[in-house]
C-alpha cells in the first residue's frame, strides 16, 4: 500500500508538470504575433512573464473556489 501511495503521488506530480507545459505552450502560441515577442520570449527581459504568473494565480484561485464548492456540497455516508 505504501508503494501504491508513492506511485500515485509521483503520477500526480508528472501529470501536473505535463499540464503546466501544455499551458505554457498554449500561452506562448496565443500571445506571439508576428514579430512581437509575446509573454514568454527567449529573452525574458523583453517579454511579460508577469502576465503568465498572474494567469497561473487566477487559475489557482478558480481551482480553490471549485474545491470549496465541491467540499461544501459533499455529503458523507453515515453508515457504521
Amino acid at each position: 500500500m505504501k508503494s501504491l501511495g508513492a506511485a500515485l503521488a509521483q503520477l500526480a506530480a508528472a501529470v501536473g508538470t505535463y499540464a503546466n507545459s501544455c499551458i505554457l505552450s498554449a500561452v506562448e502560441a496565443a500571445t506571439t504575433r508576428g514579430v512581437a515577442p509575446g509573454w514568454i520570449p527567449d529573452d525574458l527581459n523583453k517579454g511579460h512573464l508577469d502576465y503568465f504568473f498572474w494567469m497561473k494565480a487566477a487559475l489557482s484561485i478558480m481551482n480553490l473556489l471549485y474545491f470549496v464548492y465541491c467540499s461544501m456540497r459533499f455529503r458523507g455516508s453515515n453508515t457504521s
